[in-house]
């Protein structure tokens, strides 16, 4: 998948972040996973150090920004002004 997405971020350096996440290796053995999903981290269930922590402003930005760099429409609820409490 290609993608241009790019952000400017403020950012500090630091020696460590937090405790190893997840804090022990989880057995995976027997999920199933779709034959299409790509993992972005295909070691997720061993337990190893933060590389980044994110804020969730960025998060979102990356997370609602598609592969040609437009904004997904997440729907109700979720975007600014059409925020609904408690969600």
């Amino acid at each position: 998948m290609k993608n241009d997405y790019t952000s400017k971020l403020n950012c500090l350096v630091l020696p460590r972040i937090t405790s190893k996440m997840p804090m022990t290796d989880i057995d995976i053995s027997t999920w199933k996973f779709p034959s299409d999903v790509v993992l972005a981290d295909r070691d997720f269930n061993k337990s190893a150090p933060t590389d980044i922590l994110l804020g969730a402003e960025i998060f979102f930005e990356i997370l609602i920004t598609d592969s040609t760099g437009s904004t997904v429409e997440l729907g109700i609820g979720c975007q600014g002004e059409n925020m609904v409490p408690g969600i």
